[in-house]
């Protein structure tokens, strides 16, 4: 009965540290595992210099890269619907928060910023 009982906590006590250790481990992942899996698009929302809300009118696809050191993605723009983007790469910031991406281009080639969020698809 005695050793039936060290088991148990035994037990108790390997699996409290699992769930301790496994979620300090989670709040660690890098951008690059972060950013894997499938999103859908929340908002894409663009402004000028002096914060104004402005009419977005940009599309296109690529690649993309991620710099762990800086929190960015870069994408490479291989197809766009402004034709001087194509061959060029743009970073954005990202910040996660929970299940959403927010990539955040403080440096928009027509001024002000431009700011995307994307939510994971469960």
């Amino acid at each position: 009965m005695h050793r039936r009982n060290i088991l148990s906590i035994s037990a108790i006590i390997v699996f409290s540290l699992a769930l301790l250790l496994g979620g300090a481990v989670g709040q660690q992942k890098s951008v690059k595992e972060q950013i894997v899996g499938v999103w859908t698009l929340v908002s894409f929302d663009s402004f000028d210099g002096s914060g104004a809300k402005v009419p977005n009118m940009e599309g296109g696809n690529g690649s993309y890269t991620v710099s762990e050191a800086d929190k960015t993605v870069s994408l490479s723009i291989e197809r766009s619907s402004f034709p001087n983007q194509v061959a060029s790469s743009v970073k954005r910031v990202a910040t996660f928060t929970g299940d959403e991406l927010k990539l955040d281009n403080p440096g928009r080639l027509a001024g002000g910023r431009t700011v995307t969020v994307w939510r994971r698809v469960k």
